[in-house]
């Protein structure tokens, strides 16, 4: 049986993000929402397109902490994103992800809720 819609909301504050270390990862704290632990991780890293044009990308994911059990388990979440840069600029995302220790799950561990380019203007 399914369950009804379970929310909650997490939130980071990433300030300097030109200055953060490339391909080194961040964390936030880790939160319990509905007796699951949920973290998020963000990172930089240089990107190329193969045309000698390299960038940086910054990169935030969002980090099931569930431990694998014997019991099947799966939880589907709806993620908005909101990012609003220093200028004032928000990009918002939304995507559906789905996280178990089922075997058909691609996103079992971690689910990439945002991708950018960073552009040092």
């Amino acid at each position: 049986m399914a369950r009804p819609d379970q929310q909650f909301v997490m939130s980071a504050l990433i300030e300097n993000v030109p200055d953060i270390k490339e391909n080194e990862d961040y964390f936030s704290k880790e939160e319990e929402h509905f007796n699951v632990p949920w973290q998020m991780r963000y990172r930089t890293e240089e990107t190329s397109d193969g045309e000698d044009q390299v960038s940086n990308k910054f990169s935030l994911y969002l980090k099931c902490l569930k431990t694998s059990e014997d019991v099947p388990w799966s939880i589907k979440a709806e993620c908005e994103l909101s990012v609003k840069s220093a200028n004032g600029r928000t990009t918002f995302k939304k995507e559906t992800f789905d996280f178990g220790n089922l075997e058909d799950l691609e996103h079992s561990v971690m689910a990439t809720l945002f991708q950018k380019a960073l552009s040092h203007q």
